[in-house]
């Protein structure tokens, strides 16, 4: 069996991504109410599509997330780089954090703990937003290019003044690799974020039903493979299962949710890749490395206290795989693997980075 429709965004560590990359049930992942409690760090950057900083971007642990148990809010300086301390019980294997900033739409970060990591690095990537007026009382249709994908969006009725708040989301931000141990998401469909805000700017009370009809990315089909879901992002970084797809020919037509992100895609089971971040100086813990194939496909992790890292793919395909200013081409075995047995996964050796890079890793990310 895949993981369940409800299932965390993270790369196939028995974490137990964005399980959205993603992985582990909730409770694996907090640890228990009377573990040890350990202060680590967390630096980075948030930047606009054009990879250029965003200053005041409001960056925050996850509330609800129960790794998290202290830390507050904090923003982005001119250069849009940010530092934040929380407060997680030592066994806790993850982390959940939001940025959000006026006209842009928010994201939602997964972030991989290890044993004895105190500074960690987390990048955010904030979309625009676009919008279009709505008609007071009755539905509207919107015909639309969203980031030059078509798109079609139907709300329902609304009040006077109201405004639709749409954006196509790359992948990568938001899908890490998957849920339970040894499976992984595929996204077959742009993620789309949708809101529905009142004259002053507020997210409407009740908002209005609201589906979406996008054309798929190309993704090809992965033998194995579940059927296609939509799937909505939770605030705590989980995917989770909504209605039944329609729509005809290649397109798919899904139930969105106001101020969520949503998106198509079907499960698998996963190939892996092992390696080591080091500089002459040692292990280069808390960096996130990445790994990111043409499949729609997309998985992180970050290193541990001795440098090493896995990430997760199809099976049989080649990746990407990049650490701090590193990039290196991987061929995934043909066989099934889970970052939970290194052994069968395929060796990506070390990437050898300067100790600068090493020191950056925990500010940037991928």
């Amino acid at each position: 069996m895949l993981a369940h429709p409800k299932f965390p965004p993270r790369w196939t560590r028995v974490l137990g991504p964005f399980a959205l990359t993603t992985a582990v049930v909730m409770g694996a992942a907090c640890g228990p109410k009377d573990a040890p409690l350990v202060r680590i760090e967390i630096a980075g950057v948030a930047v606009n599509e054009a990879n250029t900083p965003l200053p005041n971007v409001r960056v925050r642990p996850n509330p609800q997330q129960g790794a998290v148990r202290s830390g507050g809010d904090v923003f982005t300086n001119a250069r849009g780089q940010y530092t934040l301390s929380i407060t997680v019980p030592q066994d806790a294997d993850h982390a959940t954090f939001r940025a959000t900033l006026a006209g842009r739409a928010p994201q939602t970060v997964w972030l991989p703990l290890h044993a004895g990591v105190e500074k960690y690095g987390m990048r955010f990537s904030l979309m625009p937003l676009s919008s279009a007026p709505l008609t007071p009382g009755s539905a509207t249709t919107l015909n639309t290019m969203v980031n030059g994908r078509p798109a079609t969006i139907r709300v329902g009725a609304v009040p006077p003044g109201a405004t639709l708040r749409y954006a196509l989301l790359p992948v990568p931000t938001l899908l890490p690799a998957s849920g339970e141990a040894g499976t992984a998401l595929q996204a077959v469909t742009p993620s789309v974020f949708l809101d529905v805000t009142d004259a002053a700017g507020v997210q409407v009370a009740n908002p209005p039903e609201m589906t979406v009809t996008l054309d798929p990315t190309g993704a090809p089909p992965i033998a194995d493979a579940s059927a296609l879901e939509a799937l909505t992002l939770t605030e705590e970084g989980l995917w989770d299962q909504t209605r039944p797809l329609g729509g005809t020919g290649a397109s798919q037509t899904f139930t969105a949710q106001a101020g969520s992100v949503t998106l198509v895609g079907r499960r698998f089971r996963t190939a892996c890749a092992v390696g080591r971040v080091e500089a002459i100086s040692g292990p280069c813990p808390g960096g996130y490395v990445a790994a990111q194939g043409t499949e729609g496909v997309f998985s992180l992790d970050t290193a541990n206290a001795n440098g090493d890292f896995c990430v997760t793919g199809v099976a049989g395909s080649s990746v990407n795989v990049f650490s701090a200013a590193t990039t290196r081409q991987v061929s995934l075995r043909s066989t099934i693997g889970t970052c939970a047995i290194p052994a069968d996964c395929q060796n990506v050796a070390t990437f050898q980075i300067t100790p600068q890079q090493c020191s950056d890793s925990a500010g940037t990310g991928p």
